[in-house]
């Protein structure tokens, strides 16, 4: 898993280092960065920070990429708790609605990720003895709006709606009926940042 892991967080560097070494005249678009309010379903809420890249594909499309990471998201078992780190890395198309000159204007979106999920409990539960936590693949739907205060800098809020399901493996817990426990990572999260074009 960890091979598989860094695979995919080398192709993700590999496409966004491609991306900035075509000429920009060639590439409109912008990148932003933000911070992130994370509410999963069964988990505690989280406080985290991210980045985007955009491409224009045309007037209204874009690619967007974007990586984030949020910690705190705690839970109990038992009398023990958890504590995750969540490594969200994204991609999918935004769709702006409107006139797309507009200073201000919304935007609808959907893609995939890969989901990056560590224990931040001190605890060797990654270990062969005791099980582990997988990464995870899912979707996500936005709903985003975009204010221009100039052509090349402006702000975003915009919230995403993330299906992720975990699955916690190992004996650490004393469960007695279960060798896994399923943990519900989805939710909605709300974006605010600023945002630069070129």
């Amino acid at each position: 898993m960890k091979s598989t892991t860094n695979t995919f967080l080398i192709a993700l560097v590999a496409s966004l280092l491609s991306f900035v070494l075509v000429p920009i005249p060639s590439l409109a678009g912008g990148f932003g960065i933000f911070a992130s309010h994370m509410d999963t379903s069964g988990l505690d809420n989280s406080v985290g920070f991210g980045g985007r890249l955009q491409v224009d594909l045309s007037k209204q499309a874009l690619l967007d990429i974007s990586v984030a990471y949020h910690d705190g998201l705690d839970d109990m078992i038992g009398d023990e708790e958890v504590q995750l780190e969540l490594l969200p890395a994204e991609i999918g198309l935004l769709f702006k609605i409107g006139v797309a000159d507009e200073k201000i204007f919304p935007y609808i979106g959907a893609g995939a990720g890969y989901y990056r999920l560590d224990l931040d409990d001190g605890d060797p539960l990654t270990d062969d003895d005791n099980g582990g936590l997988d990464d995870e693949v899912g979707w996500y739907g936005m709903l985003g709006l975009d204010f221009r205060l100039t052509p090349a800098f402006g702000l975003f809020v915009e919230g995403r709606y993330r299906e992720i399901e975990g699955t916690l493996e190992g004996n650490r817990f004393n469960r007695l009926d279960e060798d896994e426990l399923d943990l519900d990572l989805g939710g909605i999260t709300i974006n605010t940042g600023l945002q630069f074009n070129w």
